[in-house]
């Protein structure tokens, strides 16, 4: 069965005896640039309305954040009298004005 098929194998091997590396055109590295250079989009340009756009965001941003830290770090608390605030207390624990004596 393998001599059958031998003419055809041989036939198969001699075929690709004849076969040369390809070679480009002389012209084809120009083709293939100048077809890249056609298909590319413009450039684009921007104004410089984005960039002031921008630069004003960032700006508020950071203005905001500042704003809220300088706030929350000087907020003032007022002071507390112990006196009173022992008074107010005892009067909603007690009921009663007469906890002057109950305190001292």
């Amino acid at each position: 069965m393998g001599n059958l098929n031998q003419p055809l194998i041989d036939k198969s091997l001699k075929s690709i005896d004849g076969i040369k590396r390809a070679e480009a055109s002389p012209f084809l590295y120009a083709k293939i640039i100048h077809q890249l250079k056609s298909t590319m989009p413009a450039p684009v340009y921007y104004s410089g309305v984005w960039l002031a756009r921008l630069t004003f965001a960032v700006v508020l941003i950071i203005s905001i954040n500042t704003f809220t830290v300088w706030v929350v770090t000087h907020k003032t608390t007022p002071a507390i009298n112990e006196h009173v605030e022992l008074q107010k207390m005892a009067i909603e624990y007690f009921g009663n004005d007469e906890i002057d004596q109950l305190i001292y």
